[in-house]
């Protein structure tokens, strides 16, 4: 999860993330999807590459924090894909009765 003014970029196939006076890198292998949760976030498309070369999933939020974009490499598992659209399948129960279960959990603030 990527909050809000955070700058993205690739550091010798890790993915590096500046914020503020922080920085963090991780391993681009050890990552299969990155939410970007903010407006402000920035990320090159050196790094948009190197997702595609990991097989690395993005997602994008809107103002509100609900997912509204996704960024899939071509080359992407065939599991990835199978799983995200079974997903995108579930009718409105199933998705409202998920959502309460993120939002109880804690992992999500609304």
């Amino acid at each position: 999860m990527v909050d809000d003014g955070e700058h993205l970029k690739v550091y010798l196939d890790n993915i590096e993330i500046l914020k503020g006076e922080n920085k963090y890198v991780i391993p681009l292998s050890d990552i299969s999807i990155i939410v970007l949760d903010g407006l402000a976030t920035s990320i090159t498309t050196r790094l948009l590459e190197a997702c595609s070369k990991y097989n690395v999933i993005l997602v994008t939020c809107d103002k509100k924090h609900i997912p509204c974009g996704i960024y899939m490499p071509f080359n992407q598992h065939s599991r990835t894909v199978k799983i995200i659209r079974k997903q995108v399948q579930w009718n409105e129960k199933i998705k409202k009765e998920l959502w309460k279960k993120i939002i109880v959990s804690g992992k999500i603030k609304s």
